[in-house]
């Protein structure tokens, strides 16, 4: 994988993780809570801190031209399918 994708493929997955896991926390908010729901918050929530964590120091000091651009693309779309997924889930 190339480092461009790599940094694309990162912010993806945080933002995914943080999309959904807004999502279900609004469920908690209206009081859908479920067993399904729990387990979806949780996991969530852990594949944010486990991204974080590895992502903390490479993302900011990446040498490559335009990575912030690469970077914030991954994110963007991140939040538009990890709304998606945690909608049909």
């Amino acid at each position: 994988m190339s480092e461009y994708a790599s940094i694309f493929f990162r912010a993806w997955l945080i933002v995914f993780f943080t999309s959904a896991n807004v999502s279900f926390l609004a469920r908690w908010r209206k009081g859908q809570i479920d067993v399904k729901t729990v387990f979806w918050t949780a996991l969530t929530g852990f594949g944010i801190s486990a991204v974080w964590w590895f992502n903390s120091y490479s993302a900011a000091h990446s040498g490559l031209p335009g990575a912030w651009f690469v970077y914030a693309t991954g994110a963007m779309t991140g939040t538009l399918t990890g709304a998606t997924a945690a909608r049909r889930l």
